[in-house]
């Protein structure tokens, strides 16, 4: 069945982002850019502390 000209349909599986899935992006940016920042500290630290 077609949809009529102008009607997207599908909702979420054609790809329709909710209020939610916009709002929540910016902080699941932030919280990758901590994650990230947090395992660079932890890889240089434990290079430094287990040097022979």
């Amino acid at each position: 069945m077609r949809h009529p000209a102008g009607r997207g349909g599908g909702g979420l599986a054609g790809g329709t982002r909710t209020v939610v899935d916009v709002l929540a992006t910016p902080r699941n940016l932030h919280r990758a850019k901590l994650d990230f920042a947090q395992t660079r500290y932890d890889y240089i630290n434990n290079g430094l502390t287990h040097r022979s």
